[in-house]
């Protein structure tokens, strides 16, 4: 049967532990320290493990505002995110945006493939679309031929 016994020296500040014959001598500021050390390890771990952990964005371009035809967005710095969730509702006649793309926000480029649609739906016209591996900059273009009016558009960044 193992026996342990625990005690603690007061004149010299010892920790002895005793289990089947074993005896371990150890300070007990040299358990501190090694107890900080440790200590120590872990929020370095834990500040590591922080920075690959899911990053998240959201934003609003757009509440209740009228987008005039032939006018562009705001521009969305993405930050080195990986995907953009698009959300979005108008009053309008179910009218489309194009979706702009840029590496340095001077040179922009239309990406037909990505073109936000809006449907019909409950009394409202909603869109929803996935972007995935977009550029560092993204921007919507309304080429309608119409006012897009009391346009909702909002979107998630996230890796």
């Amino acid at each position: 049967m193992s026996r342990v016994i625990k005690a603690v020296d007061e004149n010299n500040n010892k920790i002895d532990i005793r289990s089947t014959g074993t005896k371990l001598n150890i300070r007990a500021s040299e358990l501190e320290t090694k107890l900080d050390t440790l200590a120590t390890k872990l929020d370095v771990l834990e500040t590591t493990l922080t920075e690959i952990a899911p990053r998240q964005a959201t934003s609003s371009i757009y509440t209740a505002d009228n987008l005039p035809d032939q006018t562009v967005s705001t521009v969305i710095d993405t930050d080195d995110y990986r995907y953009m969730t698009i959300m979005g509702a108008q009053t309008s006649a179910d009218l489309s945006l194009e979706v702009h793309y840029s590496i340095n926000n001077t040179n922009w480029y239309k990406i037909r493939s990505k073109e936000i649609t809006f449907a019909s739906q409950g009394g409202g016209s909603w869109c929803d679309q996935l972007l995935e591996h977009m550029p560092r900059y993204v921007r919507f273009f309304n080429n309608s031929g119409s006012t897009i009016t009391s346009l909702h558009l909002h979107y998630q960044l996230s890796n």
